[in-house]
């Protein structure tokens, strides 16, 4: 893989699929959760990754610096009460999801992939944590969204000079005096 955020996408899977095995399904994020029939077309829990922004700078030589905000939608299907009266058993199988965000934290806080024996982005760390308005869910998904931010220098265009093709000068030597 020859650009960053493909290989940071497959880096991701692969580390999380290894330390956090609870989860059963990791993508790309397309909107699974949002766009179906009866049921989503995923195993639960669910994490589904997006890059939703970067920002760069400039250095020297056309090299930049990228600033990443990564989200991790952790999604999860309805299935025990946690209710003040729920049985203890009841209430601590429903806040399970918690308990899968931690692993998922404590994963990639600080996590930084290698690529030919080198850091090729700066430590993860986790900006925000939230729980997504689900208006409209018929099927009472859960959703919680861990933002992560990280940096990285690209210099894939460092050393590409691109020559401007300047018109030939053209006198007119009759306007010559």
């Amino acid at each position: 893989m020859n650009n960053y955020f493909g290989q940071l996408y497959l880096d991701l899977c692969e580390y999380l699929k290894t330390v956090v095995p609870e989860l059963r399904w990791i993508d790309q994020d397309f909107g699974q959760l949002e766009h179906f029939e009866v049921r989503p077309e995923v195993s639960f829990p669910c994490c589904l990754i997006d890059f939703v922004s970067a920002s760069y700078s400039g250095l020297s030589n056309l090299a930049q610096i990228g600033e990443v905000v990564v989200n991790i939608r952790l999604g999860f299907a309805p299935f025990s009460q946690s209710y003040h009266a729920a049985p203890m058993n009841v209430k601590e199988k429903a806040l399970e999801f918690y308990d899968v965000e931690q692993k998922v934290y404590e994963a990639l806080q600080g996590w930084s992939p290698v690529k030919d024996n080198d850091n090729y982005t700066q430590p993860f760390y986790r900006q925000s944590a939230m729980t997504e308005q689900r208006d409209g869910d018929r099927i009472g998904l859960r959703v919680r969204v861990l933002s992560f931010g990280t940096q990285f220098e690209d210099n894939t265009a460092k050393g590409i000079y691109r020559k401007v093709a300047k018109p030939p000068l053209q006198f007119d030597e009759t306007q010559i005096q």
